[in-house]
């Protein structure tokens, strides 16, 4: 069985509505600036800081019974895929849209909280003890990966 052309997964997630606004929004300026070249600038300024706060980590999770695999849209981070019967327990930290969570990722300089979740993988064997996976989904699915995760 080859890791990601298989149908059978126990969760596969939805990529961030962040990442469709990034999309629209560039498109919409990109046209714009035909007339308009200055806009460019804009477009550019946009763009860096809307992908720092709200598209870091964008990503699709896919959970079968034998491995969970991250996919990143950005191409310089790089693909996880990590074997389920090796991990001992689990652990999260969450973004900034849950307000009641007391296990919060710290504060940035623009907004309070991060735009990401981060899940952390505790390993029995003794070469990779402990993963930090910062999962950027859309909005609600983290709940989902840890709880058949767990």
């Amino acid at each position: 069985m080859e890791i990601g052309k298989t149908e059978n997964y126990l969760l596969k997630t939805k990529p961030p509505v962040s990442l469709v606004i990034l999309g629209v929004v560039f498109v919409f300026v990109t046209i714009r600036s035909f007339s308009h070249p200055e806009w460019l600038i804009y477009l550019a300024i946009f763009t860096v800081i809307f992908y720092v706060q709200f598209c870091r980590y964008a990503c699709i999770v896919f959970v079968s019974t034998d491995f969970i695999k991250v996919q990143y849209f950005a191409p310089w981070l790089k693909n996880v895929c990590l074997k389920t019967s090796a991990i001992e327990r689990l652990d999260y930290e969450k973004g900034f849209y849950d307000f009641f969570s007391r296990k919060k990722i710290g504060a940035n300089l623009f907004l309070p909280q991060y735009c990401y979740d981060r899940l952390i993988l505790f390993f029995n064997n003794p070469s990779a003890t402990v993963v930090y996976l910062n999962i950027n989904t859309f909005m609600f699915d983290f709940k989902k990966i840890f709880d058949v995760l767990s």
